[in-house]
């Protein structure tokens, strides 16, 4: 009788979590989709929200976290009255998501770097000295964790591009890495939720190789 309990105990535990599993994916992955075609401050608010909803419901995640700071950035983009401080927080939140176990650290790490480049843009006389090394180390170590993944390595060719371009030194050598960049984006196994922004930032820094 006891083994029958057992048995059954076990099969209600594993139907549960295959339950809860799904229910995770189809949230997130609404989410996600939503966020593709958002533009609007109040939009993108509005699925942070969310995103923080899921987030105590599945705290050992790590990707609410990530799209919360996705999504900060994004704020910046929109609307960069917000300053230093919203990037802060995304900061904040992929700290967060690199303490949870099994979190994939090359693509926080990338977004990372991310978050600390446009930081600098905000004050690039006194933030420029203190955070370009930092912004160097994390995109190398996003790197070294993962070298098929393109973003770590989009950020940092851009990276280098505004420091060249500010003191007008050559960026043929960066411009030279975008094919085998655009290669690694064709070849990566994407799921609903595997992240899309280097899409835009590639473009952006294909652009600046045609000038």
């Amino acid at each position: 009788m006891k083994k029958i309990v057992v048995i059954v105990s076990l099969c209600l535990s594993v139907i549960l979590a295959a339950q809860t599993k799904e229910m995770y994916q189809k949230e997130m992955e609404k989410i996600v989709v939503s966020l593709d075609s958002a533009t609007s401050l109040e939009k993108i608010t509005d699925l942070n929200n969310q995103l923080v909803r899921v987030n105590r419901l599945f705290p050992d995640q790590w990707q609410p976290l990530y799209y919360e700071a996705y999504i900060d950035l994004c704020s910046f983009f929109i609307k960069p009255d917000l300053g230093i401080a919203v990037l802060n927080d995304a900061e904040d939140r992929i700290r967060e998501a690199l303490s949870i176990e099994r979190a994939d650290k090359s693509e926080l790490w990338a977004l990372q770097g991310y978050i600390m480049m446009m930081k600098i843009s905000t004050d690039p006389m006194n933030l420029g000295a203190s955070l370009t090394g930092s912004v160097y180390n994390i995109l190398e170590k996003s790197i070294k964790e993962n070298p098929e993944n393109p973003r770590p390595r989009l950020v940092l060719i851009n990276f280098s591009f505004g420091k060249k371009m500010f003191f007008k030194e050559d960026i043929s050598a960066e411009c030279e890495q975008l094919s085998r960049i655009e290669n690694l984006m064709k070849s990566e196994h994407k799921t609903t939720l595997t992240p899309k922004w280097e899409r835009l930032l590639f473009e952006r820094v294909a652009n600046k190789c045609l000038k």
